[in-house]
């Protein structure tokens, strides 16, 4: 049962609106009768030397009340998740459970629903899950426990990702489908391949695969994937590309931490010192696709960038000749 800024759901009007936010979740909750959260991949502990990979170990679980903050309307509402009523000093109060989560919680939403909408949606510790994620209160930097487990969902994501490897090899290596030995020497230039023109193509094939498969943590960078993919359709991009990489090689652009601690690209001054602000990096992004991707969708921002590049190779000493930086909020 659920309790709204210490009243029972039941005592509400239906036509508030708290109440038809709770009772539109909960509706759809119960489009799944069979529902298990279970730890989130960040809880989960390295293994120690010498432990195979398939032993799976996870940190020591949560135990919350069930009582928290839920957002409508640019306010906050107390909810709380109780199955007891007591009475201190002739007041009606609602008490919350603690529940005690270490590895899977398996719930029915048709006896659990009002505790499903609490895990899911209420609690800080859910990861968002995309069925219910307009229900969901997720809260800026509160790094999950838990996850609603969908192993159709997952599937699904882990099938696009064989999809895109299988497009990769299919330009890499098919004879008739693949890509010209010119076209891919010129994008290989800009995935960490300078001497690509004067490089035997088998070579070069072997050892763009290698890099682009490259397992991080044990996964593939899907991000640098599907950038490849993307630039073997645009001739402009993969030009933008080549001009952020060397940027990056020559200093001409760094990346630093910002005055709150995150990270952030910044142009160079002449004696290599940070001077202003490109753009923010997002906690967990590969720097390099993200300035990449930040420049494409900003044209102002992209055209400065450009212009920083070709006055810093032509007139490196010529501080004055550097562009004034666009904004992160222009473009």
């Amino acid at each position: 049962m659920l309790a709204l800024d210490g009243i029972p759901l039941n005592q509400y009007p239906k036509t508030d609106p708290l109440v038809q936010q709770i009772d539109s979740a909960i509706k759809e909750i119960k489009k799944r009768k069979k529902w298990k959260l279970v730890p989130h991949e960040s809880r989960r502990r390295k293994n120690a030397p010498g432990v195979p990979d398939s032993v799976v170990e996870w940190n020591a679980g949560v135990s919350p009340m069930t009582t928290g903050k839920y957002l409508l309307g640019g306010m906050e509402h107390d909810i709380t998740y109780y199955d007891t009523i007591t009475t201190i000093e002739g007041i009606q109060t609602f008490l919350p459970k603690r529940i005690t989560f270490h590895e899977i919680m398996p719930l029915d939403s048709t006896t659990q629903a009002d505790l499903i909408f609490y895990m899911t949606c209420v609690a800080p510790y859910c990861a968002p899950f995309d069925p219910i994620r307009r229900f969901q209160y997720i809260k800026d930097n509160v790094m999950p426990h838990y996850k609603v487990e969908d192993l159709v969902g997952e599937a699904q994501i882990q099938n696009e990702i064989k999809r895109d490897i299988a497009k990769v090899n299919m330009l890499l290596w098919d004879d008739d489908m693949g890509l010209e030995d010119e076209t891919l020497k010129n994008i290989a230039i800009s995935y960490g391949f300078p001497t690509a023109p004067e490089m035997d193509i088998e070579l070069l094939k072997n050892r763009l695969s290698e890099s682009l498969f490259r397992l991080e943590n044990g996964k593939y960078n899907v991000g640098r994937i599907r950038a490849f993919l993307k630039d073997t359709k645009d001739d402009s991009l993969l030009k933008l590309r080549n001009i952020v990489r060397a940027s990056i090689e020559k200093k001409f652009v760094i990346k630093d931490k910002t005055g709150k601690g995150s990270s952030a690209w910044y142009y160079t001054s002449i004696y290599g010192e940070k001077d202003a602000h490109i753009m923010s990096l997002m906690k967990g992004a590969d720097p390099e696709t993200s300035l990449v991707q930040y420049l494409a969708a900003k044209p102002k921002a992209r055209n400065a960038f450009e212009v920083h590049y070709k006055n810093r190779l032509k007139n490196g000493s010529l501080e004055n000749l550097k562009p004034k930086p666009i904004s992160v909020e222009e473009g």
